[in-house]
């Protein structure tokens, strides 16, 4: 027998009725068309009548993580239509309240009623005239406990489970070598990598590494301040075992310190096989979705090779990347079937030219080509879309269709630190707020990586906040005292301050830092120039010429200087 608490149920306010079961809105017995987006904003927003509902919240309410959208423009559009729905504007509202910097407040009572078969309505709150008035008063307590006990086991069911945090500890390499050390890092990021394709509103991964400049090493950082809010750890630590290597991974509660697993993996027999095993014992762990499997019948040799180059393609700096090329290009060899291998190599072939270590053309046509052989085998690999977007963004006039390539690559994969960092970099003179999030959210994820926070310095340089890009730079700086790209940050930054001397002091030690490499000798004899040095700028000029005799120096180097002192 049906109550008329099982029927559905009726949100009524002002001379609205909404059924929330069929998504029917009703005006004066007239139906009012609402689109799903809509519908479920109204139901987000009734469900917390009277209370501030923020813009994260209704994001997250209307769209899955595994969705990208420009949840701005998105909601923006999902309210307006809900009020063209509601006949109301933001201005005049009788509904929806817009408090601004904060969100939406739905305004008006509401009342639940439910609905018999026959489409006649009865209030839970309406009381027959023969009742006495103490019966009354019971059922209504009644009902209403009723209504708050249910609104609150509602509330429960449909909030999302917390984000579990994980702090990823850089794998120890206690063997000391240099070779174990490249496969070390690269089999740790490796690691990271595929917990970060686990969905993210399930699982965040920090990177955690030890900071000098705290006294912080290997063996103590695990106490330090970055950890803090972490709910998991993993650390990883690889000793050399006769010919081979064995590396230890255990998984524990940051909190209580009480290990969940731990295994041990020989290498480098085992290599290919650590980032399925590692993350599906996380997974299991954590009774998280699996993420996407990747293959395990790689071979073993053309996977080392893979993560000696993403271990290489770390820095801008050109030896490194050319050691990136030529792993990539060996793991290609060593199965032409392995997609993400064509990504690194295409990766690693466009970067030289950007770098200007080797012709433009030369760089653009080896890129397109790993770029066409790694799709045709998996077109669900990020790194390709950003390849894309990096090959169009050579000419002007491409924007909508390199907006749709980085998209596109963070919806393929969120938390791929990769990804935000090159679209913020896309983002920095454009959209600099917008960019400045990008590499924020990045930084969110490995929050101790100098390539990243020198980053930020120089996307905070073309938002023309000085002080706080100075400070993010001398922060990359404090990480790693050597990185050739802060000091070419600073120096730009000094330069836009009008701090000629300055500029030039830090052009002078980024080429130093580079082992004087044509890209840098180059920046510095800009600077010269700039600072109104033409002696220094005949100098650097002399100096690419004598390095263009045994290795590449792009052209237009030599030409710009000769202008510069012809100017």
């Amino acid at each position: 027998m049906e109550t008329a608490a099982s029927h559905p149920r009726i949100a009524h306010f002002l001379d609205f009725e909404l059924d929330l079961q069929t998504g029917d809105l009703t005006r004066n017995d007239r139906t009012i068309r609402l689109p799903e987006k809509p519908f479920q904003a109204l139901m987000l927003l009734i469900e917390r009548q009277g209370d501030v509902v923020s813009r994260e919240a209704l994001a997250a309410g209307l769209w899955s993580a595994e969705t990208f959208v420009e949840f701005d423009a998105n909601l923006n559009a999902t309210i307006k239509r809900l009020r063209d729905a509601l006949e109301e504007s933001a201005e005049t509202p009788r509904c929806i309240e817009t408090i601004p910097r904060r969100g939406y407040r739905f305004v008006p009572p509401v009342r639940m009623i439910a609905r018999r078969p026959s489409g006649v309505h009865e209030s839970f709150q309406s009381r027959p005239r023969f009742a006495p008035l103490w019966v009354s008063g019971v059922v209504t307590l009644l009902v209403g406990f009723g209504a708050v006990v249910g609104l609150r086991w509602y509330e429960r069911r449909a909030s999302p489970p917390p984000i579990a945090k994980l702090g990823v500890l850089a794998f120890d390499n206690v063997s000391g070598g240099a070779d174990a050390a490249g496969l070390t890092s690269g089999i740790g990021d490796d690691v990271v990598a595929r917990l970060r394709r686990v969905s993210p509103s399930q699982l965040m991964v920090i990177t955690v590494r030890p900071n000098p400049a705290n006294g912080e090493t290997r063996g103590n950082h695990l106490a330090g301040p970055r950890v803090v809010g972490l709910d998991y750890t993993m650390t990883g630590r690889l000793e050399q075992r006769g010919e081979g290597w064995e590396l230890r991974v255990t998984f524990a509660d940051a909190r209580t310190q009480h290990q969940r697993w731990a295994v041990t993996y020989q290498l480098p027999l085992q290599a290919p096989f650590i980032q399925h095993d590692v993350s599906r014992r996380v997974v299991e762990a954590l009774s998280l979705r699996a993420p996407l499997e990747d293959r395990q019948d790689l071979s073993r040799a053309a996977y080392d090779a893979y993560l000696r180059g993403q271990d290489a393609l770390k820095t801008d700096d050109v030896p490194h990347v050319q050691t990136a090329a030529d792993w990539f290009d060996q793991s290609v060899r060593r199965d032409p079937l392995y997609a993400r291998a064509y990504a690194g190599l295409a990766q690693a072939s466009w970067r030289l030219g950007q770098l200007h270590a080797q012709s433009l053309p030369d760089a653009e046509a080896r890129a397109r080509g790993a770029l066409a052989a790694g799709l045709r085998l998996d077109a669900r690999v990020p790194e390709f879309y950003l390849i894309q977007a990096s090959l169009l963004a050579k000419d002007p006039g491409h924007d909508a269709e390199i907006i749709e390539a980085y998209h596109r690559a963070v919806a393929l994969d969120p938390n791929a630190i990769n990804v935000r960092t090159q679209y913020a970099l896309f983002l920095r003179e454009r959209q600099p707020g917008q960019a400045l999030a990008e590499i924020t959210r990045a930084l969110t994820l490995d929050p101790q990586s100098s390539v990243l926070t020198a980053y930020r310095g120089w996307v905070l340089t073309s938002a023309r906040r000085f002080e706080e890009a100075e400070a993010a730079l001398q922060d990359a700086r404090r990480l790693d005292p050597d990185l050739p790209m802060t000091m070419r940050f600073l120096g730009v930054l000094a330069e836009q301050r009008g701090r000629m001397d300055d500029s030039t002091t830090w052009f002078e030690r980024a080429a130093a830092a580079s082992g004087r490499q044509p890209y840098y000798v180059y920046r510095l004899g800009v600077a010269y120039a700039r600072a109104g040095h033409p002696s220094r700028v005949r100098a650097i000029l002399q100096e690419l010429r004598d390095q263009s005799v045994h290795e590449f120096v792009e052209p237009k180097y030599l030409q710009l200087l000769e202008d510069a002192l012809s100017g």
